[in-house]
């Protein structure tokens, strides 16, 4: 799993200004799933240093990461020559997104540090405090713990300043991610159960699932499979609920796991025959690849049954 081997956190999320936020979950399988939030400017316009950036974002989900780094650089240069250093400083962040996107993680800080340095002249504390969350994720990604530690509790300052509260939940996220890093899992799980609280109250399903798969994983490696067991299920139903099916199978993975572990560490809280959650079903694209095989090998069959006849 991505926290045992270090390779930094499961779960992170990354600050766009005026377009909510851009969840990146780094699966164990190295491959990088996000889920983004829709947002506008209140009165559903844009400025014209802004449409550059817009174009990066799409360009990056449809035709190419890269392309999105090329869109939103040139956006940085149009609000640069304009003289709009709100405009400027949400490109360079976009551009430390599109690096982040690409595993570029020093190339993604330096974008970070150089949006941190405008918000700070401009004094924009909560895209500041965004800013220095993404700071937090990119060191954390580099292995570079403490730094990140560091750059979360400031952002955690300031969003508790402003009252941002989603930004809140996700710099508790990060700080939760990188104490499991570090083996600190009890610390991790305060953070967690902080942001699972703040998640509840806002009614962000998608963070609440991943605070509750998070607490799952830190509670399994402080042996307590019962308690991981349960964090999941809870985590399982939601996912469910949200349709986000890779992860209602990583859950269910987990799940599994847990269930054959359970009755030999306590035999006395094992889970009844029909409470046990079903084994990992294959996904709907592995059964249709079943279902196609099983009618050409069914045609093939019968087309050799007729020659066959034939002679």
């Amino acid at each position: 799993d991505a926290l045992a081997k270090g390779r930094g956190p499961a779960t992170a999320e990354i600050f766009r200004p005026d377009h909510g936020t851009r969840r990146i979950d780094f699966g164990g399988d190295g491959i990088l799933h996000t889920y983004s939030g829709d947002g506008d400017s209140a009165d559903g316009q844009r400025g014209i240093g802004e449409r550059p950036n817009d174009v990066g974002v799409a360009s990056g989900i449809e035709c190419g990461r890269s392309l999105a780094e090329t869109a939103t650089g040139d956006a940085t240069e149009i609000n640069r020559k304009i003289g709009d250093q709100q405009g400027e400083a949400s490109s360079l962040m976009g551009l430390g997104n599109a690096c982040c996107f690409l595993q570029q993680h020093q190339r993604a800080i330096d974008f970070y540090q150089q949006s941190l340095a405008i918000d700070s002249e401009t004094v924009d504390r909560d895209r500041e405090g965004g800013s220095l969350c993404n700071l937090g994720n990119g060191y954390s990604r580099l292995g570079q713990h403490q730094r990140a530690i560091e750059f979360y509790q400031q952002a955690l300052e300031v969003q508790r300043e402003v009252g941002n509260r989603k930004f809140e939940s996700s710099s508790l996220v990060g700080l939760g991610v990188t104490y499991a890093v570090l083996g600190q899992y009890q610390r991790a799980i305060d953070f967690y159960q902080q942001s699972l609280k703040i998640n509840r109250e806002i009614s962000c399903r998608s963070s609440e699932a991943i605070c509750l798969s998070n607490m799952a994983g830190a509670l399994a490696k402080l042996g307590q499979s019962w308690e991981a067991l349960q964090h999941y299920q809870q985590a399982k139903q939601i996912y469910q609920s949200l349709g986000l099916e890779h992860k209602v199978e990583e859950c269910a993975t987990a799940i599994y796991g847990l269930n054959t572990i359970i009755p030999v560490e306590e035999p006395n809280r094992a889970p009844r025959i029909h409470d046990q959650p079903s084994s990992p079903r294959p996904s709907p694209r592995k059964r249709r690849q079943k279902l196609l095989w099983f009618w050409v090998l069914a045609g093939l069959a019968i087309a050799l049954l007729l020659w066959l006849l034939k002679r």
